[in-house]
């Protein structure tokens, strides 16, 4: 879980996401998305978060891995990070 005020950045911590191929192996973060940028956004390409207003959402890191029949690359499973958002004041109580 990542606690953040409004206006505030950071960078998230490391997630490993486990490739469909044996052996299993880390695939890259390739993409970075927020399922509600009203609370958090997030840089789809660094996965940097910054607190937009108070709230809670989920930060969605996706992989690419490569079909070893095919050799072509598809989207694999993503992994999820809740984000809690809360204002200045409430952080200083």
């Amino acid at each position: 879980m990542l606690m953040l005020t409004v206006g505030e950045t950071a960078t998230p911590p490391k997630i490993s996401i486990y490739g469909c191929n044996l052996p299993r192996t880390v695939v890259e973060i390739t993409r970075w998305e927020s399922e509600n940028p009203d609370v958090a956004s997030v840089d789809a390409k660094t996965g940097v978060v910054t607190g937009v207003a108070p709230g809670e959402t989920v930060i969605n890191a996706f992989g690419t891995d490569t079909d070893v029949d095919t050799g072509k690359d598809y989207e694999t499973y993503e992994a999820t990070l809740p984000v809690t958002v809360v204002s200045p004041t409430t952080a200083a109580r």
